[in-house]
């Protein structure tokens, strides 16, 4: 639905738009956990901030936020298992 694979047949639109390939404003969410190993918690939460453009200090601002919404604080800096 977000353009990522080929449509096989039929026509995708979203608000009379025909979608082709993918693109920032459209998202997409994995049906499994999709983590990047080799980052820290704030690190992966961070990372579509910086896809963004968003400067570090702001992105680390936010994702420390969102770590503490969902009760993560003090495990900023482990690695997903």
């Amino acid at each position: 639905l977000a353009g990522h694979l080929p449509i096989s047949s039929g026509s995708l639109t979203v608000d009379d738009e025909s979608i082709f390939e993918p693109h920032p404003d459209r998202g997409l969410v994995f049906q499994q956990h999709t983590l990047f190993p080799w980052k820290s918690v704030l690190e992966n939460i961070a990372f579509g901030l910086k896809m963004k453009g968003i400067a570090k200090q702001k992105r680390i601002e936010q994702a420390q936020k969102m770590i503490d919404l969902v009760g993560l604080k003090g495990f900023e800096h482990k690695f997903p298992a």
